[in-house]
């Protein structure tokens, strides 16, 4: 009984987790010309995609709007869509145009980059697009100690992420920016 309790305890730091836990929920500012609010992101349930077990992320728009007078308003709610992340390793991937592209890699170098999308909807920039880190390190959260990538697009990319990504739970970067939020967008 002791060797399995010492089996186990030896194995639990080896697979130290570097994405999120089943509940989890997200809120990222957004404003535009007429509106403002937040999206909201919220971890739903497994499922199996490609043989990898991913997390189904639903993703929806809380939108306000002011009118007249300056009052806020509640405007709606709208469903954005589903998105679907795995982990192996270090590195958290997510779903896209039918394949998993590299989402974060957070024992990455400064000056590492990876292909985050190979689509280009509008026709003006590159097919292929990508994220570089600019800085690593560690950020002290509540008492506990969590690794941290600092990522931008690189030049000409359609698609990116652009902040500061913690492990176990996403951009932490404030500011309202279309880049500055959980999935490359």
């Amino acid at each position: 009984m002791l060797f399995i309790l010492n089996f186990v305890l030896v194995l639990l730091p080896s697979n130290a987790q570097v994405w999120v836990d089943s509940g989890a929920v997200w809120h990222y500012d957004y404003s535009s010309l007429s509106t403002g609010g937040y999206v909201k992101y919220m971890y739903e349930k497994d499922t199996l995609i490609l043989n990898k077990l991913c997390q189904k992320i639903t993703e929806s728009t809380m939108d306000f709007y002011y009118d007249i007078n300056g009052i806020l308003h509640y405007w709606g709610e709208t469903k954005s869509g589903e998105n679907f992340t795995y982990v192996s390793g270090d590195t958290v991937f997510y779903f896209r145009d039918n394949q998993f592209f590299v989402m974060y890699n957070f024992g990455a170098s400064v000056g590492d980059s990876w292909i985050v999308s190979t689509t280009n909807e509008l026709g003006y920039c590159k097919d292929t697009s990508s994220v570089e880190v600019t800085e690593t390190g560690t950020i002290l959260i509540n008492g506990t100690s969590y690794r941290y990538i600092n990522l931008k697009p690189t030049p000409n990319s359609f698609v990116g992420l652009k902040g500061k990504y913690v492990e176990r739970i996403g951009c932490i970067s404030t500011g309202i920016d279309d880049l500055q939020t959980l999935f490359p967008s």
